[in-house]
């Protein structure tokens, strides 16, 4: 037993470290829109995620890259990395309501000479629909917030959200 004991605390301590928490995932995204280390640093934090959700924040950090570097073969390089991880992500799961408010997201804020925006208005009306179903707080608030933000959405939409 007293062997199996530090075996199991390494295990329980290995597993736990590796977690990513979410919000802080979400918060670091806040501030990699404007901060190239942080874009670099939630690369790096979600290299090795598994979760799909996770996997979309890195596809989005890897887009906001873009905004970051300064050649434009490397610009269009971390978009295209970014937006493949991403429709990846939302492949594997489609009514996962977190990957489609990251892809409307970066569809409203990305130069139109991408063509980046097929997906506009699907995501909107999805997002605007899902809104109240969404259990989780702090999701339920950065969408709601984006959305009424947004000037892909209608003032009527906007009134309906509030």
């Amino acid at each position: 037993m007293k062997f199996y004991m530090p075996v199991l605390l390494f295990l329980l301590f290995a597993f736990t470290s590796t977690q990513v928490n979410l919000i802080e995932v979400r918060q670091l995204y806040d501030k990699a829109i404007y901060n190239e280390d942080a874009a670099q640093n939630l690369i790096t934090k979600l290299a090795n995620s598994t979760n799909n959700t996770l996997v979309g924040y890195k596809g989005v950090a890897n887009m906001l890259m873009a905004k970051h570097v300064y050649l434009p073969n490397k610009k269009l390089s971390y978009f295209k990395t970014g937006k493949a991880v991403l429709q990846n992500a939302i492949t594997v799961e489609p009514n996962n309501a977190e990957l489609i408010y990251l892809r409307f997201v970066v569809q409203c804020e990305t130069p139109g000479f991408l063509k980046y925006n097929t997906e506009l208005s699907s995501d909107k009306l999805f997002l605007i629909n899902q809104l109240k179903s969404i259990t989780e707080d702090d999701l339920r608030k950065r969408i709601k917030e984006y959305l009424l933000y947004s000037k892909q959405v209608t003032n009527k939409e906007k009134l309906y959200l509030q």
